[in-house]
């Protein structure tokens, strides 16, 4: 697969085309497309990339991303979401998005790359593992507003 394969959502049409596939990872969290495009058009007015795989003309992996920086991490890309659909899980996609995001926080000279990934997602920290990726912190959370 080449790197001019993976790109950045950016119109309305290519958000939505990405929403089966983290569907798929916030299954619970995602009631409907329009809620969809409008969660990650508003992310996007903060700095926010969504950049995706599709074969054919069905996105098959995604990855969200965005750079801040911190006093604890300095410059650093924080992924938010990275998912595959489980239909082409294991063919390697999900590494291609990965090596495509370190290769970009290089290239933006990043001093770390962060993401959460949650505790029953064993596979998926096998993967960052793998990718050298290593346990740094737990993340502490208070959820404001009941989930329906």
């Amino acid at each position: 697969m080449l790197e001019s394969e993976i790109k950045e959502a950016r119109t309305a049409e290519e958000i939505l085309a990405c929403f089966p596939v983290l569907k798929e990872l916030y299954e619970d969290k995602l009631r409907d497309k329009s809620e969809f495009l409008e969660r990650i058009q508003d992310q996007q007015s903060e700095r926010f990339h969504l950049m995706y795989i599709e074969e054919g003309s069905i996105v098959v992996a995604a990855t969200g991303f965005r750079i801040l920086n911190t006093l604890f991490s300095r410059k650093t890309l924080i992924i938010h979401d990275l998912c595959t659909l489980a239909s082409v899980q294991g063919r390697g996609l999900a590494g291609k998005l990965i090596d495509w995001v370190i290769r970009h926080a290089r290239q933006e000279r990043c001093d770390a790359i962060s993401l959460d990934s949650g505790y029953h997602r064993h596979s998926a920290h096998r993967f960052y593992l793998n990718k050298g990726f290593y346990l740094a912190s737990h993340r502490m959370q208070m959820d404001l507003c009941p989930t329906e």
